[in-house]
């Protein structure tokens, strides 16, 4: 550390009074010295303008969050606009209903979802439930409108729709939807508007609820990640399959199985299971993606077996919503389309 010493002598200002000697004038002093002329800015030239420095550039919009277009697609979807519906999908965005061919690029799903809402001029798609983990958002629909315009070929039916459906999105950097995984059940749509479709063979149409979309975000708890590990582990081959879901599946249980006209229960459910395993040989469930929403757990599955009587080998695939209590099913949303197993299944045409 270095120290300074200051020493401070204070100003004394003494008059002087000079005389001069032997009596002689003293010498002129010399004139001061003229005054500095501060200095002054020149004025502009004649017929010049002061030119004003640019205005800041403006910021830019904020970007819409994922929340922000997940309302605008309901909201396009509810009001019939498709271009509005297109523009929450990214440029090279993909929209996958299975059982059905892909439909890519914003341009082609916008045409698409307009083609829909011709043969179902009051379509209206309700959110049931929406679940929520980053960039990753599912949500249980019912969708319900009346036929009164051309659709898949037909004429209009005047019938009336309710289908429940899931749908997974998946979101890029920008927010918009990269790929969209559509499931449900074309064949209860098709009996649906079929008037000769025998009732009781399929799920009759109801009126969407109203009361409010039930929501949920992922919080990342253990005990979301110990949900999702239950589900995961029931993968494999089928007998280990049904052995695994008889566990955690009590009976008394709900299995909405999209397709089937009633809701079953646990009990009812594991015997459409022992059927399967009946009919299909060297068949198996993979689960290719899981993710758990507080109390709720989603799994996407693939289907794979050989059925003996036909002795062909299929593949299908489907999304289930399930809500845990206590480490097992209490409630479950089962969502596939028949459509695709059908197809695989069809006897080929010979030439």
């Amino acid at each position: 550390m270095r120290t300074e010493s200051v020493i401070r002598l204070g100003a004394v200002v003494i008059p002087l009074v000079i005389v001069a000697c032997g009596g002689e004038e003293p010498p002129p002093q010399p004139p001061p010295p003229p005054p500095v002329a501060s200095a002054q800015a020149a004025p502009p030239a004649i017929g010049s303008a002061a030119v004003a420095a640019p205005p800041p550039a403006p910021a830019p919009a904020p970007r819409p969050s994922i929340a922000d277009n997940i309302k605008a697609l309901f909201d396009a979807i509810n009001a019939h606009d498709a271009n509005t519906e297109g523009l929450v999908y990214a440029q090279n965005g993909v929209m996958k209903t299975i059982g059905t061919p892909d439909v890519s690029g914003r341009a082609a799903i916008t045409q698409n979802q307009a083609d829909g809402m011709v043969g179902f001029p009051d379509l209206k798609v309700t959110r049931l439930r929406q679940l929520q983990k980053g960039n990753v958002a599912v949500f249980q629909l019912l969708m319900t409108g009346t036929n009164t315009g051309a659709f898949a070929g037909q004429k209009p039916s005047g019938r009336a729709m309710a289908i429940p459906g899931l749908s997974i999105c998946t979101f890029d950097d920008d927010h918009l939807i990269a790929e969209e995984r559509i499931y449900y059940d074309i064949p209860t749509l098709l009996s649906q508007l079929d008037p000769k479709a025998k009732a009781g063979t399929f799920r009759a149409a109801v009126p969407a609820p109203t009361s409010p979309t039930d929501v949920h975000s992922a919080a990342g708890t253990p005990a979301e990640d110990a949900n999702a590990a239950v589900i995961a582990g029931i993968a494999g081959p089928l007998d280990k399959f049904a052995s695994a879901l008889s566990a955690i599946l009590p009976d008394t249980a709900t299995y909405d199985l999209a397709g089937s006209p009633t809701v079953m229960t646990g009990k009812q459910y594991k015997a459409v299971v022992a059927s399967i395993q009946k009919r299909y040989s060297d068949a198996s469930v993979a689960e290719p993606n899981v993710w758990a929403f507080d109390d709720y757990v989603v799994a996407e599955w693939v289907f794979s077996g050989t059925n003996k009587a036909k002795k062909k080998a299929v593949t299908t695939h489907g999304a289930i919503v399930i809500q845990m209590a206590g480490g097992k099913i209490a409630n479950a949303w089962d969502y596939d389309n028949r459509l695709e197993l059908e197809a695989q299944l069809a006897p080929t045409k010979q030439p």
